[in-house]
């Protein structure tokens, strides 16, 4: 059986080590689709 962890946040975007913005989020599609 496969696993599957998520984790969901309030972030809106990640801050990357060159210091620039990354946006968050994800599509339900790429949850329910294979």
């Amino acid at each position: 059986m496969t696993k599957v962890l998520m984790v969901v946040t309030a972030a809106d975007h990640w801050t990357l080590n060159d210091g620039t913005p990354h946006p968050t989020g994800f599509w339900a599609e790429e949850l329910v689709t294979p």
